[in-house]
């Protein structure tokens, strides 16, 4: 069971080809995991107990479609089978996916019971991958492909981020289902009863499949892709197949159980109504071949003992830690009581079967010893169970208090990390400050030297005016001097340069009215 050959590339490749993990998580789901290349030197089949994380082969994403996280009914088959996701074959995965995609189109819970009705886990022990088969008469879904080869040289890790609780935990950060390899996987060949709903179903479905009709795996797995396709080759295919079909058989079972009701007569002359005592009609007999081979069939339904419902998870741990305490070990130490030649009997004759005993035995009875030994066994139940519990407790608080540190790391981690961004926001925020101190300082620098131009340009213009003066001045000089030459005799003393000729007279420019012109402008 290598990885794509035995280079590292051929590991990537095999992660590259999953593309981004959200494309594998269901609608509606919040989860975080990612997709790790295996070293050349990991195999699937390697026990990895106290890992967080499991192995996938790609097969089972980019062919049938496997979203994340597993749902309930995928998590009890697991822990029914006592093996890990990864120890299913494809075909099996196809199985499954088609019967949740079925009861889901039905509005129907998947249920073990009526999956291990129409299914049988057998010979899981002698095989490398769990498979499954249909019981002979109770085939509904065709074989996803008829083959797979080359399925196993392609598989990945899948692990959730460090900053994220692992969506394999549960809400008491115990794992939903195993994540290394089992090498003992159970068989179970099928139901001894199903739950009147579960028959009901069952019986809907055959009703629909009469003729030999068989459902195409590979055309139900299209459920999450193209739901409408899925829905129209169902209503071609068995029309009747229906919720609305499905409910009116629950209607008609019901209103049977209705009509069976009769009056009966009880104590004080009363009369009230009651059903008919009937047998079950759910009971499903074992197949010939079965009861024939003495093969053990496991009741999936009303698991309960005293009252209290059994986890077949919890039965399957407490027999399999012990298996070696059973039995007898063919040691060659013959002080140890699990080796085969320890001599018991001797050393009960030489050392337990005294005189004395024997006659204070004798003396209460067999039935006394029997009784003081039932006391005894059940006290000694009561504090080997009560150790028990203590050590699981025990158990459980490790794990917890290991989960809680990693945490608290994490957490802490990012503290760390939020008081960098603070720091960096500080001096980020300081730099800013400084930067506006010296804008501004730049303003009120631009503000003065504004103040200095208005100056300077005013300045400016006063100097310009005078210049005009001066100019007009040197020119009137010249030109009165010119009129002197020309015009001898004439006295040019009245002539003013600031003032204008109006109506043969000299007098101030601001003096002329607007409609009016000087002698030397005539109005046009």
């Amino acid at each position: 069971m290598a990885g794509v050959g035995e280079s590292e590339d051929g590991y990537e490749w095999s992660v590259r080809q999953l593309e981004s993990p959200l494309l594998w998580v269901r609608n509606g789901q919040d989860i975080k995991f990612e997709f790790l290349p295996c070293a050349s030197s990991e195999r699937v089949c390697h026990e990895g107990k106290g890992a967080d994380w499991f192995f996938m082969y790609t097969c089972v994403f980019a062919e049938i479609g496997i979203r994340f996280p597993f749902t309930e009914f995928e998590c009890a088959m697991w822990k029914q089978l006592n093996c890990a996701p990864f120890q299913i074959h494809p075909n099996l995965w196809g199985f499954i996916q088609a019967f949740e995609v079925l009861m889901e189109y039905l509005r129907e819970e998947p249920a073990l019971g009526l999956f291990f009705f129409l299914f049988q886990a057998k010979g899981v022990d002698k095989v490398i991958w769990v498979t499954l088969s249909s019981h002979q008469g109770r085939t509904v879904f065709s074989l996803f492909k008829a083959t797979y080869r080359d399925f196993k040289k392609f598989y990945v890790k899948v692990r959730s981020p460090e900053d994220a609780i692992p969506f394999f935990l549960d809400e008491n950060l115990s794992q939903k289902f195993l994540l290394y390899w089992k090498r003992k996987p159970v068989q179970c060949l099928g139901v001894e009863e199903l739950s009147e709903r579960d028959a009901c179903v069952c019986e809907f479905i055959f009703e629909n499949l009469k003729g030999g009709k068989i459902l195409t795996t590979s055309e139900l797995l299209k459920w999450d892709s193209d739901r409408g396709a899925v829905v129209k080759y169902l209503e071609t295919k068995v029309p009747d197949c229906s919720t609305a079909g499905l409910k009116s058989l629950f209607k008609q079972r019901a209103e049977k159980e209705v009509s069976t009701l009769h009056v009966v007569k009880v104590e004080h002359g009363s009369e009230v109504n009651k059903p008919l005592e009937r047998k079950k009609q759910v009971s499903l007999k074992r197949m010939r071949s079965e009861e024939a081979s003495g093969k053990k069939v496991i009741d999936l339904t009303e698991r309960k003992c005293c009252g209290k419902e059994v986890n077949l998870e919890d039965i399957v741990k407490f027999a399999s830690g012990q298996r070696e305490l059973h039995g007898f070990e063919g040691v060659d130490d013959c002080s140890s009581v699990w080796g085969e030649h320890f001599p018991f009997t001797v050393v009960a004759d030489e050392h337990f079967r005294s005189k004395g005993d024997l006659d204070l035995l004798d003396r209460a009875g067999k039935v006394a010893v029997a009784r003081y030994m039932q006391v005894q066994v059940a006290r000694f139940m009561c504090i080997t169970r009560e150790l028990e519990v203590q050590a699981l407790e025990e158990d459980g608080f490790q794990k917890k208090k290991i989960e809680l540190e990693k945490r608290w790391k994490i957490a802490a981690d990012q503290v760390e990390l939020k008081e960098k961004e603070i720091r960096l926001l500080k001096e980020e925020s300081e730099d800013l400050k400084n930067k506006v101190v010296r804008l501004s300082k730049d303003k009120q620098d631009l503000e003065g030297r504004i103040v200095d131009l208005c100056g300077e340009k005013k300045e400016a213009k006063e100097s310009k005016k005078q210049h005009g003066f001066q100019m007009f001045a040197v020119a009137w000089d010249r030109a009165k001097a010119q009129a002197e030459l020309l015009a001898p005799g004439v006295k040019f003393d009245r002539m003013d340069p600031v003032k204008v000729v109006y109506n043969g007279e000299l007098i101030d420019d601001d003096q002329v009215p607007m409609e009016g012109s000087d002698d030397h402008n005539p109005a046009e």
